[in-house]
C-alpha cells in the first residue's frame, strides 16, 4: 500500500493511575500523530511494535500498521500534578530498526520519527533521503530511575544526537526533554545541525529557531482538559503544513492551532479536521 505519511515509534498503553493495568488508553506519538494525519485526509502508515489488544483499539481504525507483534506493549502510568506530568515506564516493547521497514514505505514523502522510550534506531533518520523528515527527540532523551520514573537524561549522553539531528529536516524538543541547566547550550548546539529547530513550550507557544534567528509563535487559547499528546499533534501538524507548502512560521502557527484542540478533550476525542483548524486560524489571532 502506498502511504502519504509514515510515523515510526511505539503505540503504547497509558495506564489509568487510579486503577490497575486493566484500564488503559491509547498513547504515544505514533498514535496521536497518525490519528491527526488520518483526520487531515492522509494515508497514514505506522511502523511500530505493539500488542494485538492495542491494535484492536478503535482509535487506530483507518491506519495501516506494520511491524512486529509483541506480547506486551510499551506501557506508561501518567500522574498529573500541579507541577506537571510524572511518568512511570511499566514495560518497554522491542526496538524498531531498518529491518522492520517495508520496502514500499521507504518512498513515503512525509516521515515522523516518534520514539517514546529509545525504541527507534537512530539509523532510520537517514533512511528517507527524498522525504520531509521530522523527529520528536523526546524518546531518545529519556531514562528511568530505580522506581521506573521517567526523567530527562543529559543530552551530552545521547551518543546518536548528531546522527539524528543532522539527518532530519526539522526537530521538535520541549523543556521537559532537557535538563534545566543544559537547555540553552543544547539548543545553541543543535541549531548548527538542523533548521528549523522547534522548541515547544505548551501554553507559551513555540520558539522557532530558523535561519539564525529565534521567534516565538504564540499558543492559541484553549480550556485545558487533558494536555496529553499536544506536542505530538504539533509535530504532525507542522510536518503536514510544511509539506503542503507553508513557510516555517506559518506552519508553526498552523501546528499550534491544531494542538490547541487536543488539550480541550480527553485522549484522541478532540482531534480537529482541516475545516476546524481553518476556522480557528481565521478567528483567533
Amino acid at each position: 500500500m502506498c502511504i502519504d505519511f509514515l510515523i515510526i515509534g511505539h503505540v503504547v498503553k497509558d495506564i489509568d493511575p487510579r486503577s490497575d493495568a486493566q484500564r488503559w488508553s491509547i498513547g504515544g506519538t505514533a498514535a496521536y500523530a497518525g490519528a491527526l494525519g488520518r483526520m487531515l485526509g492522509l494515508r497514514v502508515g505506522l511502523l511500530t511494535a505493539t500488542s494485538d489488544d492495542v491494535l484492536c483499539a478503535p482509535e487506530l481504525a483507518g491506519l495501516e500498521i506494520r511491524g512486529p507483534r509483541v506480547e506486551h506493549a510499551t506501557s506508561f502510568r501518567n500522574h498529573y500534578t500541579g507541577s506537571g506530568r510524572r511518568q512511570q515506564l511499566l514495560h518497554r516493547a522491542r526496538a524498531i530498526g531498518l529491518a522492520d521497514l517495508p520496502e514500499s514505505w521507504q518512498r513515503a514523502p512525509l516521515v515522523l520519527l516518534g520514539p517514546v522510550a529509545d525504541e527507534v534506531d537512530p539509523k532510520l533518520a537517514s533512511a528517507f533521503p527524498q522525504a520531509l523528515v521530522g523527529a520528536c527527540v523526546q524518546g531518545w532523551l529519556r531514562e528511568t530511575d530505580e522506581t521506573s520514573t521517567v526523567r530527562a537524561r543529559s543530552a551530552a549522553r545521547w551518543s546518536a544526537a548528531r546522527e539524528v539531528i543532522s539527518a532530519v529536516d526539522v526537530a521538535f524538543v520541549s523543556p521537559e526533554d532537557l535538563l534545566e541547566d543544559e537547555q540553552a547550550s543544547t539548543l545553541t548546539l543543535w541549531q548548527r545541525f538542523v533548521d528549523p529547530l522547534l522548541y515547544t513550550r505548551a501554553e507559551h507557544g513555540v520558539d522557532v529557531f530558523h535561519a539564525g534567528q529565534c521567534e516565538r509563535v504564540g499558543a492559541f487559547e484553549a480550556a485545558s482538559v487533558d494536555p496529553t499528546g499536544a506536542g505530538d499533534i504539533f509535530a504532525a501538524a507542522y510536518l503536514i503544513a510544511a509539506h503542503r507548502g507553508l513557510a516555517v512560521h506559518a506552519a508553526a502557527r498552523y501546528a499550534t492551532c491544531a494542538a490547541s484542540f487536543i488539550v480541550e478533550a480527553e485522549g484522541l476525542t478532540g482531534l480537529p479536521d482541516d475545516k476546524k483548524i481553518a476556522q480557528r486560524l481565521a478567528t483567533r489571532r
